[in-house]
């Protein structure tokens, strides 16, 4: 039987490029280490680790440090990520503000930019967003061809693997191919994902879901919105929808939500339904919401909207099973998490009471930026499971 030359020389190039993220990952996670330490992770031999790293500190990207302990030879020069080799970029479009934030490869913030809401319209948007990226860039003094990647995180309904945004009403934009446009004018290449996705994944990898193979992730921004982290990979679903809990109908939800559903979550669980419960003007900021959620004027509107997210996350929780469950968002302030923690908590059933924990989100504030410039580490350092 002949060999297909061209098959094997693929599969070759393809084991090599999974050993390269799994040993960048390696480094990422546990760095510094020593070459020794990866191929005993591994279980790669030492000259096929030695290679991949020659490759990976020509990049720029690994970088030696300082010398390990030894082991009855020579001290290892132990490997570890340069943070500051290259940049990447995440945008996070939200209905009441944009922020974009230039991170390093550790996605700590370099430069940041809190804008006003992105304008509506397919070309408006891409235009406005592409002179902002750039504006970020000089502020920062970071040329192009230093930024790896864009990362877009915005609500919607979208195509992540063509880049297309489908539907996306707060900003009127239909079928915009937006990874395109944006790549053919920005020359860097552009992901992009849902935001609650992208805040989940934020958590994953640098919040209170560090090292976490299950967890749920709750948001309350404009809408509520949830994501999930099942074997240690953030899902989508099989439509890219997965997760949408605005206007989901729940019985004991009494409100009617703005737009006049009976039994809705967005009816007490939006911003707008909060507003409007609070007695506040339809354009208060989600800050101003929040803060006034936080008062004690609000204690029983503040004691029934825990009571619906509580009661939500506890059947989510004793159907998913997960480790933990991680509440953000620009409305998840200390007192309203404490409450849901407690409501949620007495829900729980035999296999999740005193084994699941109810916990605010570890990335505060920035979670949106953040959550999108993960989007684009992902690129770079991949989630292989297979060496």
């Amino acid at each position: 039987m002949s060999v297909d030359r061209q098959m094997l020389t693929g599969s070759f190039r393809l084991m090599k490029k999974l050993n390269k993220t799994v040993i960048l990952n390696i480094i990422r996670n546990q760095g510094p280490i020593s070459r020794a330490d990866i191929a005993k992770i591994t279980g790669l031999t030492p000259p096929t680790v030695t290679n991949i790293v020659g490759e990976l500190l020509d990049t720029g990207i690994v970088e030696e440090g300082e010398l390990g302990k030894s082991s009855g030879g020579r001290k290892p020069i132990l490997l570890q990520i340069n943070a500051r080799a290259s940049f990447v970029i995440g945008a996070a479009a939200l209905t009441d503000r944009t922020v974009l934030a230039l991170c390093d490869l550790d996605a700590n913030i370099v430069e940041q930019r809190e804008l006003p809401p992105l304008p509506s319209t397919n070309e408006a948007f891409v235009s406005t967003l592409s002179d902002s990226v750039k504006q970020l860039m000089q502020e920062a003094h970071v040329d192009e061809d230093k930024v790896l990647y864009l990362a877009l995180g915005i609500h919607g309904r979208m195509d992540i693997r063509r880049g297309v945004l489908e539907s996306v009403p707060a900003f009127q934009l239909e079928n915009l191919e937006i990874r395109d446009l944006l790549q053919d004018r920005l020359r860097i290449p552009m992901v992009l994902d849902e935001l609650v996705r992208a805040e989940t994944l934020g958590e994953a990898w640098y919040g209170a879901g560090r090292n976490l193979t299950h967890f749920l992730y709750f948001s309350l921004e404009e809408e509520p919105g949830m994501g999930m982290v099942v074997e240690g990979q953030v899902q989508a679903g099989a439509a890219d929808a997965a997760g949408e809990l605005a206007h989901a109908r729940v019985a004991s939800a009494e409100e009617r939500c703005p737009e006049g559903h009976d039994h809705c979550l967005s009816g007490l669980l939006s911003a707008d339904g909060l507003r409007a419960a609070l007695g506040l003007d339809g354009k208060a900021t989600l800050d101003e919401v929040a803060t006034r959620l936080e008062s004690s004027e609000a204690d029983d509107l503040r004691g029934r909207a825990a009571l619906l997210l509580g009661q939500v996350i506890g059947m989510f929780v004793n159907a998913l099973n997960p480790e933990r469950v991680i509440i953000g968002g620009a409305l998840a302030r200390s007192h309203f998490v404490r409450q849901v923690a407690e409501q949620a908590n007495a829900l729980f059933n035999e296999a999740n009471a005193g084994r699941c924990e109810v916990v605010a989100a570890e990335l505060g504030e920035n979670i949106a930026p953040i959550g999108a410039a993960t989007l684009a580490l992902r690129q770079l350092f991949g989630a292989p499971r297979l060496v």
